[in-house]
């Protein structure tokens, strides 16, 4: 786990742990980290101080950072599992150096880092042979084979497939909705096309907003790089390389897919298609009994998939997604209702829309 509240510090520590093959989350204020250490058991730990206690509320303290880092300490309760506190020039002297070691951390480095002698990925390693251990790596299942085996082609794009718990390329699993699900909520933001039939670009603040990444930019920067990192491991398995832009682009306008890419819904089991062959533009989740030659628009397609994957859906979400009014995603969802394809269900002092069976009840899904 990486805590930092500096998006440029951010990009840089997860170049270097992209270059080490280290999955990664990060976090940018106590409240996101905690949250991070009660849903995941990391290999170690990147520590910055000077840290907010909540996202885009209050200011950093160096206070808050060490009582963030007390509880890492106690959480890991004699495991394996180092923390290096990153400080900057002017808060690196030796009494807090001593201060930090006796709050529970086993090594500090200096930032701006060095980029020679004792880099960051030194002292990273360092670390980890000091501890005797090495980070936890998630491999998909395959055939062993090693890059020697392989004789690798160019990728030239290809199908991104989109399931309701995970995404494919090239009929490769790239990424799945385990975890807190927001590398597959950025891949669903930049799957869309504006008018002209190009796929969106976001900026990094855009796609913070949109997918509610309580870490902001950072965990967008961290995402995309893990996005990246498993399309190139996981292709290259298969004898393709893959570049780090064939797939996800990024320059001073943002994030956007490449035009390679062609994106597909896929069927599962859980999610047989209902559609008949003469309804083209309906997604596989309508219900059979809408009439034939019915389209749907784009948002309403959207809707569609998000009930499918069991999210209740209310108005204001499809206006934040598409940036539309209230009158429009009114008439979106009231299309639908009318269709008898969702309904609007009161649940305590709130309601939401839901999927409707054939037969006039919610979909269990």
């Amino acid at each position: 786990m990486v805590v930092d509240d500096n998006p440029e510090i951010l990009e840089v520590v997860g170049e270097v742990l992209c270059s080490l093959g280290h999955e990664f989350d990060t976090a940018t204020c106590q409240d996101e980290a905690r949250r991070l250490l009660g849903e995941h058991q990391y290999s170690y730990h990147l520590l910055d101080l000077e840290i907010p206690v909540r996202p885009n509320r209050g200011f950093p303290r160096i206070q808050n950072g060490e009582n963030l880092l007390r509880e890492i300490a106690t959480r890991r309760n004699g495991r394996p599992e180092p923390i290096l506190v990153m400080t900057g020039h002017g808060t690196d002297s030796p009494k807090l150096a001593v201060q930090m070691m006796k709050l529970g951390a086993d090594d500090y480095i200096t930032k701006p880092f060095a980029t020679v002698g004792r880099t960051l990925d030194r002292a990273i390693l360092e670390a980890l042979e000091t501890d005797g251990h090495r980070p936890r790596r998630r491999h998909v299942a395959a055939t062993p084979t090693t890059d020697a085996d392989v004789p690798l082609e160019p990728f030239t794009g290809g199908e991104l497939t989109f399931f309701h718990s995970h995404v494919d390329l090239l009929g490769v699993t790239i990424i799945s909705d385990r975890g807190t699900g927001q590398c597959m909520a950025i891949l669903n933001q930049l799957r869309r096309k504006s008018g002209r039939g190009q796929y969106v670009r976001m900026s990094g603040e855009e796609l913070a907003t949109a997918i509610q990444a309580a870490g902001g930019v950072g965990t967008i920067t961290g995402c995309v790089q893990t996005l990246r990192r498993n399309i190139i491991n996981r292709l290259r398995k298969t004898g393709i390389a893959v570049g780090r832009d064939d797939v996800i682009q990024h320059d001073q306008q943002g994030y956007c897919l490449h035009d390679s890419i062609t994106v597909h819904d896929g069927d599962t089991a859980e999610f047989p298609s209902h559609v008949p062959a003469d309804v083209p533009a309906n997604h596989p989740h309508v219900p059979a009994q809408v009439p034939a030659g019915t389209e749907l628009n784009p948002r309403q397609r959207w809707i569609v998939v998000q009930l499918g994957q069991g999210v209740r859906i209310q108005r204001a979400m499809v206006e934040r997604e598409f940036g539309v009014g209230e009158k429009t995603a009114k008439r979106d969802l009231s299309h639908l209702v009318h269709l008898g394809m969702i309904e609007y269900r009161r649940m305590g002092r709130e309601g939401a829309y839901r999927l409707v069976r054939e037969t006039g009840d919610l979909r269990a899904e």
